[in-house]
């Protein structure tokens, strides 16, 4: 769209200058002259041509382009993309992936694998290994209880890696879909913009000269 901008500046200003040049002297479109070069200036607060800029522009406070970048911005909190990096992340408390790691860590207190291991540690306070070397229950005992431990610890794995990986599946598709359809959005709402600002210097330039400008769309083709 900045290629865009460019030609229609380049147009319009020597469009401009050849309107002064043709109309020069005549008092009665001074005015409508001066609101005309008021109109295609980019520069100019509220011109026509300056929402078309500004809508394009991804540096401008809460314009169009901005809106978009905002979302696709991974540093920007709370955006999507934030959102998605947090989900992902192993390092961000209570992410989906940092549940995954702790589910499978042997050291994060009270995981199923951290009750794997003591389970099968004889220096390990009431484990089966721990009660069998003392004496308190026989060994094929200690083997039956660790048996049962580590057909539940293994399901808990099982079920809770399997919700895990479900809610990163979830999200990239939810973020890949909404970021999808605002790209969409913001490509209607430029070319919105574009029209506006084209037909608002098109119909001022029909009161001048009685001929307006031609043009096609950009980004949406016609039906």
């Amino acid at each position: 769209m900045l290629e865009d901008q460019k030609q229609w500046d380049e147009k319009l200003q020597a469009d401009l200058e050849q309107l002064k040049l043709k109309h020069e002297g005549n008092r009665d479109l001074k005015d409508k002259l001066t609101q005309y070069e008021r109109f295609i200036n980019p520069s100019y607060l509220n011109s026509p041509m300056w929402k078309y800029a500004n809508a394009a522009n991804r540096s401008y406070l809460n314009s169009t382009l901005w809106k978009l970048s905002k979302e696709m911005n991974e540093d920007y909190l709370n955006s999507l993309m934030w959102t998605y990096k947090k989900t992902i992340s192993p390092d961000y408390l209570n992410s989906s992936a940092w549940k995954f790691n702790k589910t499978v860590s042997e050291s994060y207190l009270n995981s199923p694998m951290w009750k794997l291991r003591n389970g099968s540690s004889t220096s390990y306070l009431n484990s089966p290994m721990w009660k069998y070397k003392q004496g308190k229950i026989s060994k094929a005992t200690a083997k039956s209880q660790y048996s049962k431990l580590f057909k539940e610890q293994t399901t808990a794995i099982s079920k809770s890696n399997a919700a895990r990986k479900s809610e990163i599946a979830k999200m990239a598709s939810g973020t890949q879909k909404k970021i999808g359809e605002l790209y969409k959005e913001t490509v209607v709402t430029l070319e919105t913009r574009r029209e506006e600002a084209l037909k608002s210097i098109s119909d001022l330039r029909i009161e001048i000269t009685g001929e307006g400008l031609q043009w096609e769309p950009l980004l949406v083709k016609k039906p």
